[in-house]
């Protein structure tokens, strides 16, 4: 397979980067071995973009990246090198780096408004015959860290992860994580609140459920007490 010109420079400069992230981290066992799994991961997909011509296997392990970590900005900057280095119109091959999610298949919708969400995300409605089916269907893109309001739904809802990682959690449990292909069921009337981890995008598909029982109910923010005690 013939290489490109300027796979080694992006190789050799994704390789520094990244070791100078391990090098500024904490220094413990644990964000050590985090900081070795993005190295992997940013090298792996450096080399396949440099290579060209396998988007199938670069689509995968930009998955990979974003399970273990690597944040939608570290992949843009990635694509910024991959242009430099390698040249825009081979670069235009890797568009997938573009977005936080590597396989979106809906379009990203409009930036949600309003007092009910902490930080920016988007919302795509797909399907809104409520009258024939009762239910309504959407896209929703979280940026890192953010998430909505505790909230409930009359007749419940679930949720899909698509993209990235995210967090769920009902009133008085502790904080989920979900990656992608996790469905989270939700009954009628269980507060919760869900949203983005604080080192990754999200995505998740929303299914509410017997929409004619009511609109969601929308109680307190989730406070950055609340949302930064995750527990391992």
């Amino acid at each position: 397979m013939k290489v490109r010109l300027g796979f080694a420079a992006t190789l050799l400069y994704i390789l520094l980067l990244a070791g100078n992230m391990v090098a500024q981290a904490p220094k413990t066992e644990q964000m050590m071995d985090k900081k070795r799994q993005h190295i992997v991961e940013i090298a792996t997909v450096s080399v396949l973009a440099a290579i060209g011509n396998v988007e199938p296997m670069m689509k995968g392990h930009m998955n990979i990246a974003l399970n273990v970590g690597v944040t939608p900005d570290e992949l843009r900057n990635l694509l910024a090198i991959v242009e430099k280095l390698v040249g825009r119109s081979e670069a235009d091959k890797t568009a997938v780096l573009e977005t936080p999610s590597a396989t979106a298949i809906f379009p990203k919708g409009n930036v949600i408004e309003g007092a009910n969400f902490n930080g920016t995300a988007y919302l795509q409605r797909l399907m809104t015959d409520s009258k024939t089916f009762d239910v309504v269907v959407s896209d929703v893109i979280f940026e890192p860290s953010a998430r909505n309001s505790w909230h409930s739904h009359p007749g419940g809802q679930i949720l899909i992860a698509t993209a990235g990682k995210g967090y769920y959690q009902e009133k008085g449990k502790p904080i989920q994580i979900l990656k992608p292909g996790d469905v989270i069921a939700i009954a009628p009337d269980v507060k919760h609140w869900h949203g983005a981890a604080p080192d990754s995008g999200f995505t998740h598909m929303a299914i509410n459920t017997k929409v004619s029982l009511g609109a969601t109910e929308w109680y307190n923010p989730v406070t950055d007490e609340e949302y930064n005690d995750y527990k391992e």
